[in-house]
């Protein structure tokens, strides 16, 4: 039996350990299992991103509005929403000509989309975080089926954004 130092203060004692539990503990063991479990379960969710989740067909999503809610009455609404201003504002100012909120606000209506249009709406919305989208949604900018159009069209979304937008797909 093997007692760690021969010499000197603590000799005598048990041998040090790296992790502070004795080699073949529960502790040791459980604990290892669960950083391989740890070490799978990132793995599966790169796959997952990699992979990635599609937007779902426009038509599952609801083409209503958020009806207007009087205590929010001082911010903007529709054309004028103060969500979409802000985007602008921080994902347009290097472009030589911004667009306006109200110029947004008829690129994510038209049908068949100029090129200044698509490139508008992609870009606002493939930038936009999930809370501004919802912000903008409840200030009357678009509705979901509107947004879902925008992305399907564009293809440039992230897997985070797809997964968003399909949480507001109409049940049924």
């Amino acid at each position: 039996m093997s007692l760690g130092r021969t010499n000197g203060p603590g000799y005598g004692r048990r041998p040090l350990r790296v992790s502070g539990r004795a080699e073949g503990d529960n502790w040791t063991k459980s604990t290892t299992t669960a950083t391989i479990r740890l070490k799978m379960e990132i793995q599966h969710r790169h796959e997952f991103e990699r992979i990635g989740t599609q937007v779902l067909p426009p038509e599952r999503f609801s083409d209503e509005y958020v009806s207007p809610d009087p205590e929010f009455a001082n911010e903007g609404r529709g054309p004028e929403s103060d969500a979409i201003r802000g985007l602008i504002a921080g994902s347009c100012c290097g472009w030589e000509e911004p667009p306006t909120s109200a110029e947004f606000y008829e690129a994510m209506r038209a049908t068949a989309p100029t090129e200044r249009q698509d490139v508008v709406a992609g870009t606002l919305v493939g930038e936009a975080s999930n809370d501004t989208l919802a912000l903008a949604y409840l200030q009357g900018a678009f509705t979901w089926r509107q947004v879902a159009a925008v992305l399907r069209r564009r293809g440039a979304y992230s897997s985070r954004q797809a997964r968003y937008v399909n949480l507001h797909a109409a049940r049924g």
